[in-house]
């Protein structure tokens, strides 16, 4: 709320002309008494000592990161150029991280207004995120980063997050977050419309058929998802794959997850006729 407040009383004008020779520090932003008139100072700071503020600020007080607001927000690009490699900051905490990330991109969303961002600016943005979202061992980084990747509709990370979706560091029951936003950045909805169902239930894609099925909770879907996961040259992929779908079809077909190939492609054959007996079911029923 105070944030609010004060980008009002700039946007909306108002500003008394200010002392000179009053030094600002990092403290002053972080004031319950923000005044026009600190407005008015911090407009008239060189840009070195707007960045000196600025970095004393990240390093004293990270949780505060949206103050920065106040000191930038005529100089967007300054902003962003200053977090350039926030995402390899041993300083900073995955929290703090995550604040700044989400912060900026309620900048980079066009969310605040009179705040224009160049394109230089976005490109530091994508790379820092692009960064987050390779850290596929630590869900402090890489979700955060995720989320505002969906949020901001960044297409030019789709091929980052596709390739964090195929990680074995994340657990299968978290990687649902991961498909909606590659969904979401298809253009499409995070769960594909009923319409569109036999393409759906036909499809060789596993991300496609695992984010319908989690948002439908359909289990013809993720029979189907499972089917393909049958196929994987991971033994403990085959594994998983199979004893889920027994639980879920009740058979079996002799599939032996450690079986030769060609004795698993025997039973494969019998999944493929059931399954494509289901879907046919399904589809006369529609």
């Amino acid at each position: 709320a105070l944030l609010v407040c004060a980008l009002c009383c700039v946007f909306c004008g108002g500003l008394h002309s200010a002392e000179k020779g009053d030094k600002i520090t990092y403290k002053d932003l972080l004031s319950e008494k923000i005044s026009p008139e600190l407005f008015q100072k911090i407009d008239a700071l060189p840009p070195a000592e707007r960045k000196s503020i600025a970095k004393e600020l990240i390093a004293h007080a990270p949780d505060k990161f949206e103050m920065l607001f106040l000191l930038f927000y005529k100089h967007m690009d300054g902003l962003f150029a200053l977090c350039e490699g926030i995402s390899d900051n041993e300083n900073l905490s995955p929290q703090s991280v995550r604040q700044i990330i989400f912060t900026l991109g309620t900048v980079y969303e066009g969310k605040v207004p009179n705040c224009e961002v160049s394109e230089k600016s976005k490109r530091i943005y994508e790379g820092e995120l692009r960064k987050l979202l390779k850290k596929t061992d630590d869900r402090d980084y890489w979700l955060p980063a995720v989320g505002m990747v969906e949020t901001c509709k960044i297409k030019s990370l789709y091929d980052d997050v596709k390739e964090l979706s195929l990680s074995k560091d994340i657990p299968r029951e978290e990687k649902g977050i991961i498909f909606r936003c590659l969904k979401t950045l298809e253009g499409g909805d995070t769960a594909p419309k009923e319409v569109d169902l036999e393409n759906i239930l036909k499809s060789n894609d596993p991300i496609t058929l695992y984010a319908y099925a989690q948002a439908h909770d359909d289990n013809l879907v993720m029979a189907r998802y499972l089917f393909l996961s049958l196929k994987s040259e991971n033994p403990d992929t085959r594994l998983e794959a199979i004893v889920k779908l027994r639980k879920l079809t009740g058979r079996n077909f002799g599939y032996n997850p450690a079986a030769p190939k060609e004795i698993r492609e025997k039973a494969l054959r019998q999944w493929n006729e059931y399954i494509s007996s289901e879907i046919k079911n399904r589809l006369n029923e529609k």
